[in-house]
C-alpha cells in the first residue's frame, strides 16, 4: 500500500513540474540538436572557409547541396 502510494506521489510531482513548465514556456523555442549544430556551423557573421572548416571539424559528410 505504500508503494502505491509513493508512486502515486511521484506521478503527481513529475506532471506538477510538467506542467509548471509548459505554463512557463521553459521549451518555447523547441531547437533540436541538429537545427542548433547547423545554426553553429553557418553563422553569417563567419567568413566562407571558416564555415567550411567548421563543418570539417564537426565531421560532417553529407553533400553541400543536400
Amino acid at each position: 500500500m505504500i508503494i502505491k502510494k509513493n508512486i502515486f506521489l511521484i506521478s503527481i510531482l513529475i506532471i506538477s513540474v510538467g506542467a509548471l513548465l509548459r505554463y512557463y514556456q521553459i521549451n518555447f523555442e523547441n531547437y533540436w540538436f541538429d537545427e542548433i549544430h547547423d545554426f553553429w556551423v553557418t553563422d553569417p557573421s563567419i567568413s566562407l572557409e571558416a564555415t567550411f572548416s567548421r563543418r570539417e571539424i564537426t565531421g560532417d559528410v553529407s553533400p553541400y547541396l543536400w
